[in-house]
């Protein structure tokens, strides 16, 4: 064994500033020197950092401690940074490569570099890539950076065919700094060999680690070997269990701090979490979990917007109608389970308003010897008036003035004034009933022994499914529209917080006036009270109830306005963690959303989503929306105006490059308008948030007012219990020569493992935000990015990215192509009139 040596290099980066400015090719501070499987082209020197990333078990990284020259041995003198943090100091030796110096597959090796590299590399200049700032090209760019990228293309093609290897596709290139079809065709040939295996890498667009791959392959003199190329994975509903290289190491555990607090929505920390994708995957899980309520101390218990319970959760099974929630309903109740349901009146549409009361027929109908069913249509949302109140009051004092002069008359007058005072009381509550809306989703299963709650933007409809079919004959359809089925997400949840959804349950149904002889008649609610249910912490989940791997942080936040006094609090715990999330958002946010209308700045002095942003915007690389397309979206004839609006607050005040790191985008698959693409799958009726790769949040609540303040909603904030990097480690004490602690120990995710010290886990692998994020992005893109951060496989022109488009913010159809054009100003003149009924607030 080695002692360390007393002669390294002074550095003094932090380990995730050191690890963005590594993988950042403009960033002249610090470098990837050598790639995994890549041949080792320069000399190695004392204080470079090999990270050592294994298949399985935990990453580690090693200090060099003196150089390593190319024609060195195979083995090189290293400290390993675990054992310095325990007080060993102790060297090692640790292997790199081969006979034919190839760096071994597990290792990559970083080196930071001083303000004044000369002084550190005597005549060694630093790779070109440490140097030059270059912007992502793609085709249709023109300029320097292009003529650079097709120089380089030549060159490394060059050497290939005297190394008598491949060519490079479409090379020479002619060098006249339009990336053109064959630029793009030599691209794609080299991101082949550059990455191989790694098909979401082969787009087409030089961004930052095409550039330092062609950096690396043109500054190296001897020529690489032409790696195996691999086809690309099937897709998968997660990604591999891989430590992913990122530009900001995620650190999930910061979020715990930043939203605790608040008394209604506590922080449940040791849940199982697995987040689901669309409707299919979501009613299979659903599914599978309503089976299990099959005996007389289980219990279904269902809040929603919508209910449909005629069309197959599975339209696999055979036959699919065996997998309609009534029929599971009543196999559930024929097994002795309790099943409780609260369906909002719907009063969207007539057929909406049939289909709630046929469910609720249905479900009243349940009984068997141990179980029953039970459902409540509720109304009662205590949302304020959805009308100007300068309107109800015009309209209040009409009334009074029309019914003046006979509350004067003798003998009826206080009978008179009476009834006026009853008829505007029954006025108000007509509009309040009539478009303030119980928004939330939940479902929560107890099988006698187990929790399981699901939470999100998914109601039991067929417009979410693949297949609608009506398995109750006259029962009243869903009606499919041609966007459907909708994009959608949702969550399940096992552990504490499963106990607050069942609370959000109880709360409500215990409230309401009409479950006195509901439970007096079936029984009282086999989940009340809520702390007799057992809802133990999940240290550690198994992988089919926590994906993601490793239990999650949880909070249950809402919207809720009661109906009477002294009930159930009011609650706007939603919209005060995410305007906390935003401020301390420091990399990026990613949302997707079905409407994008929270402008203005309401009474009291409380942003707006948009104004949040706003201030946001300068500190991050990029905020992503997803939504609906205008003439997919109700109000269609509005929406352009008032989303407008948003994107524009957002950008507000800002240069032009940083207004636009703020992009909004739709779906097309194919059935264009004049309104862009659209097709089946394209409407987006999700509501969900990825913060830093690092918090994800699954919910009902849409970016309006009506969301943040006015309806019932629920949204699940979640995040990682254990961060990939060992917190209170600031650095290394007590290496000689490295004063301050250098801290090379979480360069990438999960560096170090966490075993030696007092924490149930070794988090390792993608965070749940990042795992969550990921599946959609290779949903909508086709492409797999690890790092949300980099957000350059988005659309930047008028062209599809796999199923996306750049959001268009033209007006649908209103009534024909002569009339549009004059009614168009009249539309957007009185979207902020109209906006009160669609949009409301509540105090």
């Amino acid at each position: 064994m080695h002692r360390f040596s007393d002669n390294l290099p002074v550095i003094d980066q932090p380990r995730s500033t050191l690890l963005s400015r590594a993988l950042d090719p403009a960033d002249p501070a610090a470098a990837v020197i050598a790639w995994p499987g890549r041949r080792i082209a320069a000399s190695l020197q004392a204080g470079d950092i090999i990270v050592r990333q294994p298949l399985q078990g935990p990453a580690r990284s090693f200090v060099l401690t003196r150089e390593v020259s190319t024609n060195d041995e195979a083995e090189a003198e290293a400290i390993d940074t675990n054992a310095v943090m325990f007080g060993d100091p102790s060297g090692v030796r640790i292997r790199l490569h081969g006979p034919d110096r190839m760096l071994r597959d597990d290792l990559t090796i970083v080196r930071a570099i001083p303000d004044q590299p000369e002084a550190y590399y005597g005549e060694t200049p630093p790779l070109p890539s440490q140097t030059v700032s270059r912007p992502t090209i793609r085709q249709g760019s023109r300029g320097p950076a292009v003529n650079e990228a097709q120089q380089r293309l030549n060159t490394i093609n060059t050497r290939r065919v005297a190394g008598g290897q491949s060519r490079i596709d479409r090379c020479p290139l002619v060098v006249d700094g339009i990336f053109g079809p064959n630029t793009r065709g030599a691209t794609v040939s080299f991101q082949r060999l550059a990455f191989p295996g790694q098909a979401n890498e082969w787009d087409g667009i030089i961004g930052p680690k095409t550039w330092a791959m062609l950096d690396t392959w043109s500054y190296e003199q001897p020529v690489y070997p032409t790696p195996p190329v691999s086809p690309p994975p099937p897709p998968s509903i997660n990604p591999p269990n891989i430590i992913p290289i990122v530009f900001r190491p995620p650190n999930p555990a910061r979020w715990g701090p930043l939203l605790g607090g608040l008394s209604n929505a506590p922080v449940r920390t040791h849940n199982a979490v697995r987040s689901l994708i669309d409707g299919p995957a979501t009613y299979r899980s659903m599914l599978a979990d309503l089976r299990r309520a099959n005996n007389a101390r289980s219990f279904i218990y269902l809040l929603g917007w919508d209910c449909y319970d005629n069309f197959p959760l599975d339209p696999s099974a055979t036959p699919p109608c065996s997998t309609s929630l009534n029929q599971v309903l009543s196999d559930a109740v024929a097994a002795g389970a309790q099943v409780r349901a609260m369906v909002w009146r719907n009063l969207t549409g007539r057929d909406k308003l049939r289909a709630v009361g046929e469910v609720a027929t249905r479900i009243n109908a349940l009984r068997s010897p141990t179980g029953n069913g039970a459902c409540i249509v509720d109304s009662r949302t205590g949302g304020a008036t959805p009308v100007r109140p300068e309107t109800v009051r015009d309209l209040l004092t009409a009334m009074t003035t029309a019914f003046s002069p006979l509350t004067l008359l003798p003998g009826i007058g206080d009978q008179v004034q009476r009834l006026n005072t009853e008829l505007a009381r029954r006025i108000d509550q007509a509009v309040r009933e009539m478009l303030a809306a119980h928004h939330q989703k939940v479902l929560i299963i107890f099988d006698g022994e187990q929790l399981i709650s699901y939470c999100g933007g998914i109601d039991f409809n067929p417009n979410r499914a693949t297949v609608a079919t009506n398995c109750i004959a006259r029962s009243t359809p869903q009606i499919i529209e041609p966007s459907d089925p909708q994009h959608d997400t949702h969550c399940r949840i096992i552990g504490p917080a499963a106990r607050d959804l069942l609370a959000t349950f109880v709360d409500r149904w215990l409230d309401h006036p009409d479950h006195v002889g509901i439970d007096r008649a079936s029984g009282a609610l086999r989940g009340a009270p809520v702390s007799s249910v057992p809802a133990p912490p999940v240290p550690n989940p198994s992988t089919v109830d926590a994906p993601a791997g490793g239990s999650a942080s949880v909070i249950i936040a809402k919207t809720y306005n009661a109906p009477r006094s002294g009930a159930i609090p009011r609650q706007r715990d939603i919209r005060t963690l995410l305007l906390r999330a935003i401020s301390n958002a420091e990399s990026f946010i990613y949302l997707e959303d079905q409407y994008l209308w929270d402008f203005d700045t309401p009474s009291g002095g409380t942003l707006s989503m948009a104004t949040a942003l706003n201030r946001a915007l300068p500190r991050l690389r990029h905020i992503t929306a997803l939504i609906p397309a205008n003439a997919i979206s109700a109000p269609a004839p509005f929406q352009r105006a008032w989303r407008q609006r948003f994107i524009n607050e957002v950008r507000r005040g800002h240069s032009r490059e940083i207004a636009d790191r703020f992009q909004a985008y739709q779906l097309n698959r194919g059935r264009c308008t004049d309104d862009g693409c659209l097709g089946s799958h394209t409407y987006v009726h999700s509501k969900c948030w990825v913060f830093d790769d690092e918090l994800a949040v699954i919910g009902s609540a849409n970016c309006n007012r009506r969301g943040y303040q006015h309806d019932s909603e629920v949204d699940a904030f979640i995040w990682d219990d254990v961060s990939p990097t060992i917190p209170g480690m600031p650095g290394i004490p007590g290496i000689p020569g490295m004063p301050g602690g250098f801290d090379p120990g979480s360069i990438l995710t999960a560096l170090v493992n966490p075993g030696n010290f007092a924490t149930e886990q070794v988090a390792s692998g993608p965070t749940f935000a990042q795992q969550f994020r990921t599946r959609l992005w290779r949903e909508h893109l086709g492409v797999t990015v690890s790092d949300g951060a980099d957000n350059s496989n988005w659309p930047t022109g008028s062209a599809a990215v796999g199923s996306v488009v750049r959001f268009k913010a033209s007006q649908p159809l209103i009534i024909g192509p002569r009339v549009d054009p004059i009614a168009f100003p009249i539309i957007d003149g009185i979207a902020e009139t109209v906006r009160p009924i669609f949009d409301p607030v509540s105090p």
